[in-house]
């Protein structure tokens, strides 16, 4: 069990990682869908503005 949840801590930095590099904003993060049923699936959540919709 241990092993999955290192797993998925590390896919779930990855996935965050990828976002800021690829110019996403602070207000939108990875978050796991469900670790327990299908780990290493992540899900883009967050929030913009107009202006950074527009950019």
């Amino acid at each position: 069990m241990m092993k999955k949840e290192t797993l998925n801590t590390l896919i779930l930095r990855h996935g965050d990682r990828m976002l800021r590099q690829a110019g996403w904003p602070d207000t939108v993060d990875m978050a796991p869908v469900a670790p327990e049923t299908v780990p290493g699936w992540l899900a883009a959540c967050g929030s913009l503005s107009g202006v950074e919709i527009l950019t």
